[in-house]
């Protein structure tokens, strides 16, 4: 052998060598179907317009935060801060729809589904029931909002139950 050549010898392949990456393969397509097969079904279960579900969640201002409402006030003409639902964007995700208590809402004319439910759009319950946890509170920030006190609450009725 010529002076700094090294030997190398190559041993021919055998079965066991030549299963391990065909197992390796199959093990990562098992994994990828797997979890393709679990992202269907979670989003299958993700509440849609077409299936939405039985018995809806209590309403709660867990599901709100801290907004600017595209619309003025009525009551100032100014954009003071609310609470509506966290935008898509957010990545915080609930229903369109939530079940009312009907005994301390502000909302007084919400009618009953055939389950005996009294279901509000989630945008609504976040804008008359909730509040910013302090004047200043960012918005955009998914800061969390609180529910109304209840003498805010007795403020927020009107005679026709709108808020």
């Amino acid at each position: 052998k010529p002076a700094g050549v090294l030997a190398t010898h190559l041993a021919p392949p055998n079965d066991e060598a030549m299963r391990r990456p065909l197992t390796l393969a199959a093990l990562v397509a098992a994994w990828g179907a797997e979890a393709a097969l679990v992202t269907r079904h979670l989003r299958s279960n993700v509440s849609s317009v077409e299936e939405p579900p039985a018995i809806y969640p209590d309403c709660s201002c867990l599901c709100c935060v801290v907004s600017r409402p595209l619309l003025k006030s009525a009551l100032n003409g100014g954009h003071g801060k609310k609470c509506l639902p966290p935008p898509p964007s957010s990545g915080r995700r609930c229903l369109e729809a939530c079940k009312a208590n009907q005994m301390d809402s502000v909302m007084a004319n919400v009618e009953e589904d055939h389950l005996g439910q009294t279901l509000v759009p989630y945008s609504r319950f976040c804008f008359l029931e909730c509040r910013p946890p302090s004047c200043s509170a960012p918005t955009g920030e998914n800061v969390q909002c609180k529910p109304m006190l209840p003498g805010q609450l007795v403020d927020a009725m009107t005679e026709g139950g709108n808020g």
